[in-house]
């Protein structure tokens, strides 16, 4: 298994907000540290370590498959974290497998409203629910 840390949400005016992170997309694959993702010392350990001092985070996306590093200082700000994200510890080796492709969009359809695309979006799950593996049949919504 490969773990990161999936980011499922990002807060308005945090301080990871700038860097243009896609949330259930983009990944914390580890910190410049060396501390790779689910070790002994937490991720948020080293945050706290680390705060207000400026790290590398390298992120993986799973829709383009590639690795980026940002620069970020980890902080207080007038939300929660020091990042203001919401982050889940999981397998990212093959997250890409667990995402539902949209294939067909109805005219008028909440969907439709919504602004997806068919063919081009996906739907990886919602705040409080990603998908898991047996959740992967096409079905009409």
């Amino acid at each position: 298994m490969r773990m990161g840390y999936r980011i499922i949400s990002v807060d308005a005016g945090s301080p990871i907000a700038s860097h243009n992170v896609e949330p259930m997309l983009d990944f914390i694959v580890y910190p410049d540290s060396g501390v790779q993702a689910g070790e002994e010392t937490s991720f948020e350990e080293f945050l706290g370590k680390n705060e207000n001092r400026q790290i590398d985070i390298t992120l993986y996306n799973i829709a383009t498959r590639r690795v980026r590093k940002i620069q970020i200082v980890p902080k207080k700000w007038s939300g929660n974290g020091l990042l203001g994200a919401t982050i889940r510890l999981e397998d990212f080796a093959n997250a890409h497998t667990r995402v539902m492709r949209v294939l067909n969009i109805y005219l008028n359809s909440p969907l439709h409203h919504a602004g997806l695309q068919p063919k081009k979006d996906y739907i990886l799950g919602t705040e409080k629910h990603c998908l898991q593996s047996g959740e992967f049949r096409p079905i009409r919504v």
